[in-house]
């Protein structure tokens, strides 16, 4: 082999190690600080406490709890605990649409979206005689109970 050759090798050899830092590097992800600018807030719907979790605490959180939502609450230790979000206009914290019987908005800023939970109740079964029933009676009727 001529020099020339060995030359192209090692430029090439060169080329395609720098090319491999280059994607490895790229690639890498920065990790996300763990301070108290970074911390979200969570709100137990059981005891209404609202606390702070950072990122390594929410991380470990969802381990524990073994999904993302809902997780433990800090204080009465109840697993209903989730991310709330706060109103531009009012500072009023809600829960958003993802928890279950939540709208998603403001519920002082926007009321007529709050949608009224419906809840079945069973009717008293009455011992019936043939004469007492004079029409076909259908499914108890739905009662509206509002959301708090």
């Amino acid at each position: 082999m001529n020099s020339k050759h060995v030359k192209i090798g090692v430029i090439v050899a060169a080329m395609g190690t720098a090319a491999l830092l280059f994607m490895f590097r790229s690639n890498a992800v920065e990790p996300v600080p763990d301070t108290p600018e970074t911390a979200v807030q969570y709100k137990c719907r059981v005891c209404q406490n609202v606390f702070d979790l950072t990122p390594t605490k929410i991380q470990a959180e969802v381990e524990k709890a073994g999904q993302d939502a809902p997780l433990f609450c800090q204080g009465c230790n109840a697993k209903e605990a989730y991310r709330v979000s706060t109103c531009d206009k009012c500072g009023e914290q809600f829960f958003g649409p993802e928890v279950p019987g939540s709208t998603g908005a403001c519920p002082k800023c926007f009321p007529a979206t709050v949608a009224p939970r419906v809840v079945i109740q069973q009717e008293e079964v009455k011992e019936e005689t043939s004469a007492e029933v004079t029409e076909e009676q259908g499914p108890p009727k739905p009662r509206v109970v509002p959301n708090f």
